[in-house]
């Protein structure tokens, strides 16, 4: 509503009685002024407080909505609630204030949701509620406030002739993983060391070691030589076991050149290895060693051949030579050899340029005396 001071009046007055009219103009006046109250308030706002029940139970939440219609252009201000809205009726949550525009007659809506509560029975009033809003090109700031309204709060219907009853019992939660987690993981634990401890014992019973450590992998060539030492501890060419002697020195070399050259030689016969033996970087002795020992132990073996005991002694010397010979250390060792006898002989050519190239100094700084004759 526009309100207009009594000096505004005043001032209106003052001008009308200029024109001396021959009239009362007092009266034309206040018609003139209710006139202009009316159209400045022909936009006249509407507020509205209403609540979802008027009556609810101890405790119940409901929401008390308010709501107000002004133009477009005007600027306006809701009630500003604390925690209560009175000393018993609480404020749980002010929601936030939404606005509907109707283009049709020209006007914004403005509401607010405010859920409220009392744990108080009885019949409370909830008071009128202030709106302030300023209108366009206008500093006059306007009230307006909402209707009072009634809320009643009733109290738990109770029997008091009724039995008392129990306590209600715990309710059943189902559980979560992050919950059986650390049980799951202490029983894996448990498992764990129980098993340990068993193992322990069995091993501790038989005096065996708790933790077997991996053997280092032997040379061929030193498994093979060790081979050679046992069978000629077992002294069976001695005893007459030729054919198993010569069967197990050539299952020696066997598994010797399988896993030094690669060649599938238990499954071969002489002829396949001596083939692939053929084919590799090996000299020409140890080619030669391996053939005589091998067609030897296949007389032996398939033909039923004796040979004399030397012949046992040259045949088990051949086959050591040949392991000794082709081992990855002996290459090695000739291989140092060679680089040795390569380097020694270039420091002395080195040694001897060194001594040229100071007699050639020596002679430029002293040249030879010329014998002179008497």
């Amino acid at each position: 509503m526009k309100i207009v001071t009594i000096k505004e009046y005043s001032v209106f007055l003052k001008t009308l009685q200029k024109f001396r009219l021959g009239f009362s103009i007092k009266p034309i006046v206040l018609f003139f002024l209710i006139i202009t109250v009316l159209s400045l308030n022909s936009y006249a706002q509407k507020t509205l407080a209403r609540l979802d029940t008027t009556s609810i139970l101890i405790g119940d939440q409901i929401k008390l909505k308010l709501k107000i219609s002004l133009p477009p252009d005007a600027i306006v201000s809701f009630p500003q609630l604390a925690d209560t809205i009175t000393k018993n009726i609480e404020i749980i949550k002010v929601g936030k204030i939404d606005t509907l525009n109707d283009k049709q007659n020209n006007v914004n809506t403005y509401s607010q949701n405010i859920t409220i509560t009392s744990f108080d029975s009885g019949n409370f009033v909830i008071p009128q509620l202030k709106f302030a809003y300023v209108l366009k090109n206008d500093t006059t700031l306007y009230y307006t406030e909402t209707e009072s309204l009634m809320l009643g709060v009733r109290k738990v219907a109770t029997n008091k002739q009724a039995d008392i009853k129990d306590i209600k019992d715990i309710l059943n939660v189902p559980l979560t993983f992050r919950e059986i987690l650390p049980y799951a993981l202490g029983l894996i634990a448990l498992i764990i060391i129980v098993f340990l401890v068993i193992k322990y014992w069995k091993k501790y019973r038989k005096n065996e070691p708790l933790v077997f450590l991996k053997k280092p992998l032997i040379p061929p060539h030193i498994e093979a030589l060790k081979a050679f030492e046992n069978l000629k501890k077992k002294k069976l060419w001695e005893n007459n076991y030729i054919k198993e002697y010569y069967s197990e020195l050539t299952d020696i070399l066997r598994i010797y050149i399988e896993k030094v050259m690669s060649i599938n030689a238990m499954e071969m016969t002489t002829d396949e290895i001596t083939q692939s033996i053929a084919q590799t970087n090996l000299g020409g002795n140890e080619k030669l060693l391996l053939k005589k020992v091998l067609e030897l132990s296949d007389l032996v073996k398939f033909a039923k051949y004796t040979p004399i005991p030397p012949d046992h002694e040259s045949c088990f010397n051949m086959s050591v030579d040949f392991v000794k010979n082709t081992s990855p250390v002996s290459t090695v060792n000739q291989n140092d050899k060679e680089n040795k006898s390569t380097v020694n002989f270039n420091n002395l050519i080195s040694v001897l340029a060194f001594r040229n190239n100071v007699a050639q100094m020596l002679f430029r700084i002293c040249p030879p005396i010329t014998a002179i004759e008497p």
